[in-house]
Order: C-alpha cells, then structure tokens, then sequence
C-alpha cells in the first residue's frame, strides 16, 4: 500500500524512510537508520524546509542502500505544495 492511498489533511507532511514495500536499512557504522543519518545530517548543515531536506536526503538515502547494502530503499514526500517550503526548525 502506498502513502498516496491514505487520506492526509492539508496541513500535515508525511516523510517516510521508504516505500510501502520495501524495508529500511541501519546504517550500522554511522549509529542511526539510513533514513534518520541522512536527515539528521541535512538539518545539521543547515537544511530548514521539509522539501529541501527530502530533496537532500533522497538520492543520498538510495545511493548508499543500493550500493552499501543492495536493497532498494526509497524514501517517500507526501505533502501539499505550499508544505515543502515550511520550515522544520527555526535557527
């Protein structure tokens, strides 16, 4: 089933480490999912905006699964438009 079947209110953004089928990987040696390392170390460099962030992480997230641990791991955006400009933390 994909996030895109489920009713989401227009006020919420939905980040998932992957898609409905696929499993999440750890990143063992960086201590943290895959997903969560990346995400963490995109708010770390200064990313702010939810759709900035997803555009980061993303192709980090599948390089390093397809690569690393040859498995498809493809993290998933779910929000309206005016959602991927809004800022995650205020600095």
């Amino acid at each position: 089933m994909s996030m895109e079947s489920f009713a989401i209110p227009l006020k919420v953004a939905v980040l998932s480490a992957s898609s409905g089928d696929q499993i999440s990987s750890t990143y063992e040696e960086k201590g943290h999912g895959l997903f969560t390392y990346f995400m963490l170390k995109g708010i770390k460099d200064g990313i702010t905006e939810i759709g900035e962030l997803f555009d980061y992480l993303k192709p980090h997230v599948e390089r390093i699964a397809r690569k690393t641990y040859n498995n498809e791991q493809t993290p998933q955006l779910v929000a309206p438009g005016m959602l991927k400009k809004q800022r995650l933390i205020e600095r």
